[in-house]
């Protein structure tokens, strides 16, 4: 199927002026995700259109994806995928939330948008705040201290990255203290799964 104006303009943007910034920092490309290994850790850089984008307008934005191949494997109980853009974060930021204005930000793209001009504006923004952000995102000691137990998902995520790191008995804590909290039956029934992958 034929692409529509507005979708050829966003894959233009990034194929021409965001791609060779990324391929010059390593990463390799798949569809609109760009990706690059770190120590345990995936780094993925993915342009996500908007749902509502018409063909003569569209907008997107960009989410920082940081994914851990093995709390996929234990959160979804399937393969590691080849993509990893597919593949369950472990932990995520919009770019948007990192800018200065500290709100979800959408580049808009009609048929007479100077594409150049937003491509820069793309790419010197994941020059600067997009890479550096992933690098500093990938390290366990950052996970541990974002990864925030107000929020169920987060803590799951953060206890089966210390089973992974051999930190059995603050995994056990962490699902406890999930298992406590969780009014949710069918979150329950996941905990319940996950722990059984992990051999507790």
């Amino acid at each position: 199927m034929k692409k529509s104006p507005a979708s050829q303009a966003i894959d233009s943007i990034i194929q021409e002026s965001v791609s060779p910034l990324l391929k010059v920092e390593g990463f390799h490309k798949t569809a609109r995700s760009f990706c690059r290994p770190q120590d345990d850790f995936i780094q993925v850089i993915n342009f996500q259109s908007s749902v509502w984008n018409t063909p003569s307008s569209g907008q997107f934005t960009v989410n920082l994806n940081i994914v851990f191949p093995f709390y996929h494997q234990m959160l979804t109980n399937t393969p590691y995928p080849k993509n990893p853009g597919s593949a369950a974060p472990i932990f995520s930021r919009r770019i948007g939330l990192l800018m200065n204005e500290r709100k979800d930000h959408w580049w808009v793209v009609t048929t007479d948008s100077d594409l150049s001009l937003i491509g820069r504006e793309v790419a010197e923004t994941m020059s600067t705040i997009g890479v550096p952000f992933l690098n500093e995102a990938s390290s366990m000691d950052f996970l541990l201290t974002n990864l925030k137990m107000k929020n169920p998902p987060e803590g799951l995520a953060k206890a089966i990255l210390l089973c992974y790191f051999d930190r059995k008995k603050e995994a056990e804590a962490i699902f406890r203290e999930l298992e406590t909290k969780c009014t949710m039956t069918g979150f329950k029934s996941t905990i319940s799964k996950i722990k059984s992958n992990l051999g507790l």
